[in-house]
């Protein structure tokens, strides 16, 4: 989310308070009252401030969505990635990857998991996605955290190894290959992947997805 280093300063006060008028927000800030006024009303158009009826600023819905990736460091954050294991007739459907990192090598059919889904919901969406086809949700086999390193951390994901079971034919096309289990081409093959096929394809892993529903001061678990 990170954005200009006034817009970070202004929506940092947030994240520690609900509202802020705009003289506090200018003695927190430390910016000039005009700037702080231009940065205000940019925010406003975005969507991520909005004026309560004591002309108090306060987040928008859009902006609380963003508290919890805000961080006080310039720092990246983990991926977090669906995997999914596609298994048919002991063949396994696997994709090879146009784009850097592990470009030029086959692996899980994949995507990022979005803000409003579950686990379940993320991988059919994916699955629909990628291969123009229904698919049902199984089981979680494994949850991974993986970091790429050459002489420091570059990339970091955290990875649902998921099951999905096809409801209607799916066929190859360019930079999808259906291998069978025992013939999956190590070598040229992203090598986490490699391994969660062949030790995780019968695994079952609990994992609790909790929903925490907010009204107002009130908060309701549901799990």
């Amino acid at each position: 989310m990170r954005t200009g280093k006034n817009e970070d300063n202004i929506f940092k006060q947030f994240v520690y308070n609900e509202e802020l008028s705009f003289s506090e927000l200018f003695h927190k800030t430390k910016i000039d009252s005009n700037l702080l006024a231009y940065f205000l009303k940019k925010m406003l158009n975005q969507g991520t401030l909005q004026k309560t009826k004591s002309k108090k600023y306060t987040l928008t819905t859009k902006g609380e969505r963003l508290i919890p990736f805000y961080t006080e460091q310039e720092s990246l954050n983990p991926l977090v990635v669906i995997l999914l294991a596609i298994v048919k007739d002991e063949n396994i459907l696997l994709t090879q990857r146009e784009k850097r990192p592990y470009k030029g090598f086959w692996s899980l059919v994949s995507g990022r998991m979005l803000l409003d889904e579950g686990i379940g919901e993320s991988a059919e969406r994916i699955f629909e996605k990628k291969l123009v086809a229904k698919g049902k949700f199984r089981k979680i086999n494994a949850v991974v955290h993986e970091r790429f390193i050459e002489k420091e951390s570059k990339h970091t994901f955290v990875f649902f190894f998921v099951e999905v079971e096809p409801l209607e034919k799916t066929r190859e096309h360019s930079g999808l290959k259906w291998f069978p289990l025992n013939r999956i081409p190590k070598s040229k093959t992203i090598a986490s992947d490699y391994w969660l096929i062949k030790n995780k394809l019968d695994s079952n892993v609990e994992v609790v997805e909790e929903i925490l529903e907010s009204k107002g001061k009130k908060m309701k678990l549901k799990n």
